[in-house]
């Protein structure tokens, strides 16, 4: 079944990179999440894709997996107004980014709306600690509700997950809080 998915997710790629413009756009609600996002990689249609994938995250929350990860790491740096787009409806990280996004965070030379939502992603996972704390704080007055409701509960909730729990900002103790 795995080398079946993968031919015939090879298959619909070709297919859709060998399409018009105006024949792709009429396609984009019909295809799955893996390819629309190699579809933002091409330029020719990427705003139709960008708001596609915006479409269907404002009805249910887009998954950060492998896929969505690896597109955005090539287009965060030369699109990343396009790119901070897509932060409010990207959620639930799979295991496999979590590499990538610790590089985010650490990443000096990334855009601080690339890094406070690799924080945020990595905290509603795991929870929350000193070294993602100043990457969260800004989020609190971010533009994007989405985003400030996020960071709003990872600061102010505990988890209610109790085979995961996290803490309070303030028992990460008076340093960090006052911050």
């Amino acid at each position: 079944p795995v080398v079946l998915t993968a031919l015939a997710n090879d298959g619909k790629k070709r297919l859709v990179t060998n399409l018009k413009e105006s024949q792709v756009t009429t396609i984009l609600p019909s295809l799955d999440e893996d390819l629309l996002w190699c579809l933002l990689l091409q330029t020719s249609c990427s705003e139709d894709v960008l708001n596609e994938l915006k479409e269907r995250g404002s009805r249910t929350e887009l998954t950060f997996s492998r896929t969505a990860a690896v597109v955005l790491d090539s287009l965060v740096e030369e699109r990343v107004d396009e790119v901070c787009t897509l932060f409010p409806f990207l959620s639930q990280a799979v295991q496999e980014t979590f590499p990538l996004l610790h590089s985010w965070v650490y990443s000096e030379g990334l855009d601080a709306r690339v890094r406070q939502f690799a924080a945020l992603l990595i905290a509603e996972r795991r929870g929350i600690n000193t070294s993602l704390v100043p990457h969260l704080v800004p989020l609190l007055e971010s533009k994007e509700d989405l985003l400030r409701f996020r960071a709003s509960v990872i600061i102010h909730h505990p988890c209610l997950n109790t085979e995961n729990p996290t803490k309070f900002l303030t028992v990460l103790g008076p340093k960090v809080y006052r911050q």
